[in-house]
């Protein structure tokens, strides 16, 4: 069962299936596909949050968090974020970083993909 308190969240993320390089051998984007969609998480902008009702962190890049078992790997692009259905940001996101906090969750660093 999901803890829709801590993540109120739910999201679509995609992976890339493929690669390819140019006529010089540097890397070309590849094609990406769904691979989780409306997966529980938590949204965080820019700014402060509050944990536990008492302690700020103050962070200066976007963040997403996971259940610790969701499968979300360095690269993934996460294309919308939705609260109750409504599309609340619309991406994409790159996960640029990833810490796994056992048992408890799995915290994303992201960017906006221009």
């Amino acid at each position: 069962m999901v803890d829709t308190e801590m993540f109120p969240h739910t999201c679509t993320t995609q992976r890339r299936t493929s690669a390819t390089t140019d006529e010089v051998g540097r890397p070309v984007q590849g094609t990406y596909s769904t691979n989780l969609n409306d997966e529980p998480c938590h949204f965080q902008d820019r700014g402060r949050d509050l944990r536990a009702g008492r302690i700020e962190i103050e962070h200066e890049t976007p963040r997403i968090f996971f259940e610790h078992d969701a499968d979300v790997e360095i690269d993934d692009q996460i294309i919308e974020i939705e609260l109750d259905g409504d599309e609340t940001f619309s991406g994409p996101y790159r996960v640029t970083s990833k810490t796994f906090w056992p048992e408890s969750h799995l915290e994303c660093v992201m960017e906006r993909i221009t």
